[in-house]
């Protein structure tokens, strides 16, 4: 069995059984949680896989991480902060409890944000569980492990219910899942099912929304790093083909540069990040 955690710019690929894989140039034995790390590289700008000894310190890979960078963005967690706050003080001035649900909680940092700005209850789930490890002792060195549950789970896997890992819904939801593309550590899969199955109705989720920005550059250098192929049918006849006159300026479409805002929070002065 396979799993991958992603989490900020490294990936693991955990294997839970005894497997073979094949290439075209060797077949590796892998035994019992295997580990592979995924990283990029520099020049090519392509992911690859390194694999590891089945002892591999996951804890070396989380000190290597950007969970520090993270900690030490001021701006941003004033701005996760701030909207945590208004949301938490909204659910009160409307007689609701405030009950938050902190997806991929990392270090603990938002959870505890939350429980200082006057959360009734807090759940966190992490499904790295090295990283949920650390989780535990840094909400002990804080003194506020006996208000936030951390559940060492996707939230994909989280039940709702007496018996379950939340006795019931939140009604706010906070979480950074997000990475360089935005999307791609399976947010919106993430958002569709706690809408469905762990958040009330009227719930609040900080971030409110994102937008995404692009813009057409050309650059001999970034072009290199990826390569596009033709679009074919099975009998190879193309069916994708360039597009008549759409520029709106003179030169080469060699790269995308991409970037993303989140807003915070819409009922006051928009926050982006």
């Amino acid at each position: 069995m396979y799993s991958i955690i992603p989490r900020l710019n490294i990936s693991f690929l955990v294997l839970t059984a005894k497997k073979s894989v094949f290439s075209v140039l060797n077949t590796i034995e892998l035994n019992k949680m295997q580990v592979f790390t995924q990283k990029r590289n520099p020049i090519t700008g392509s992911t690859e896989w390194d694999v590891q000894h089945e002892d591999y310190d996951y804890h070396q890979e989380i000190a290597r991480s950007a969970f520090a960078d993270m900690l030490h963005d001021t701006e941003r967690n004033k701005k996760y902060h701030r909207a945590l706050q208004l949301a938490i003080e909204k659910m009160h001035r409307n007689g609701k409890k405030a009950n938050v649900l902190d997806i991929g909680t990392g270090t603990g940092l938002l959870s505890i944000m939350a429980v200082k700005c006057g959360a009734d209850s807090v759940t966190a789930c992490e499904a790295f569980k090295p990283m949920a490890d650390c989780c535990v002792k840094i909400l002990q060195r804080n003194g506020v492990a006996d208000k936030i549950k951390i559940i060492p789970k996707r939230s994909t896997d989280l039940i709702v219910g007496d018996d379950g890992d939340m006795p019931e819904r939140a009604n706010i939801l906070v979480t950074e899942v997000f990475d360089t593309e935005l999307i791609g550590e399976g947010a919106l899969s993430t958002f569709d099912h706690a809408h469905k199955h762990l958040l009330e109705e009227d719930c609040i989720v900080v971030p409110d929304s994102a937008v995404i920005y692009a813009q057409v550059v050309e650059c001999p250098m970034l072009q290199k790093w990826n390569k596009l192929n033709d679009l074919v049918d099975e009998d190879l006849n193309l069916i994708l083909r360039t597009p008549e006159s759409v520029i709106t300026a003179t030169g080469k479409a060699q790269a995308v540069f991409m970037w993303w805002e989140l807003n915070m929070d819409t009922e006051v002065t928009p926050m982006l990040i």
